[in-house]
C-alpha cells in the first residue's frame, strides 16, 4: 500500500471512531425514574392561622414515558406517605382515603432524538393533608412511571406544623 494511502486509511480510522463514539448519548439516563429531594417549604398565614406546605422534587427518566393522560382520571403518579414524629421515632399517618396522598403528574412526551427527560414537581399540601397540629412531619415519597418501574424513595426534611 503506497504511503499516501496509509495515512488516508489512518486519517479515515481515526474520524470513524470520532464520529461513532459522538453518536453515543452522553450520560443517557436509566429507564426507570430517579428523584432526588430538594426542598419542603412551610408557609404561615397569618389570616386563616393553618399552615400550607410545598415540597419539591426533581425527576430524571432515560426513555421519557412520565405522567398519565388527561383522559385518565384512576391512574396516579406520585405516591406519598406522611410521617408524624411521636416519642421521637417518626410514624406513617394512615388517611381513611389513600388516594389523598397520590398524585398525578401531566403527560410528558419527549420531541427530538433525546427519549429522556428532566424536571422539578411542586406539590402544595394545606392544612387538612399535614397531619396533627404543632408537630413534626416528614414526607416519604417515590413516583412510577408509565411502564410500571418505580423510582428510588425520597425522605423530606422535618418540619414542625401549626395547623389550628
Amino acid at each position: 500500500m503506497p504511503l499516501n494511502l496509509r495515512y488516508l486509511v489512518a486519517i479515515l480510522a481515526v474520524f470513524a471512531v470520532v464520529t461513532a463514539s459522538s453518536c453515543k448519548k452522553e450520560g443517557s439516563l436509566p429507564v426507570v425514574p430517579q428523584i432526588e429531594f430538594k426542598k419542603l417549604d412551610k408557609y404561615a398565614s397569618s389570616f386563616s392561622g393553618i399552615d400550607s406546605l410545598v415540597l419539591t422534587f426533581s425527576f430524571e427518566d432515560g426513555d421519557g414515558d412520565i405522567g398519565t393522560p388527561s383522559s385518565d382520571t384512576i391512574t396516579r403518579d406520585i405516591y406519598v406517605t406522611l410521617f408524624e414524629k411521636q416519642n421521637g421515632v417518626f410514624v406513617p399517618i394512615v388517611f381513611p382515603d389513600p388516594t389523598l396522598m397520590t398524585y398525578r403528574l401531566p403527560y410528558l412526551q419527549p420531541t427530538g432524538n433525546n427519549t429522556s427527560l428532566k424536571g422539578d414537581v411542586v406539590i402544595s399540601y394545606l392544612g387538612y393533608l399535614i397531619g396533627i397540629p404543632n408537630d413534626t412531619v416528614r414526607y416519604d415519597l417515590y413516583i412510577k412511571d408509565r411502564a410500571g418501574h418505580i423510582s428510588n424513595t425520597i425522605t423530606s426534611n422535618e418540619i414542625v406544623t401549626t395547623v389550628q
